[in-house]
């Protein structure tokens, strides 16, 4: 399942923040949380431009909602998508 990020809207799926925090050598939550707070440019390294769009209002709104409850996130976004919201 994908989730997308807070800032810039580009879905991503959960098992890449699972495979950073593995190759990192850090615990899921801390990768998670970063995701969360800083987006994907601060997690993979990529360009992630602030994005006034309906995917990142509708993740960082997600992720508020949820909190810790990353396939209850994924399940949300999907949802969206499914309806045309993003």
């Amino acid at each position: 399942m994908d989730i997308r990020c807070p800032i810039c809207g580009e879905p991503w799926d959960i098992l890449s923040l699972h495979d950073e925090a593995e190759w990192n050598d850090e615990t899921f939550d801390k990768v998670r949380k970063r995701f969360y707070s800083d987006g994907c440019g601060k997690v993979f390294g990529v360009s992630c431009e602030r994005s006034t769009d309906n995917a990142a209002t509708i993740a960082a709104l997600a992720y508020d909602v949820m909190g810790d409850d990353v396939d209850g996130i994924a399940s949300m976004l999907e949802d969206a998508d499914f309806m045309g919201l993003i």
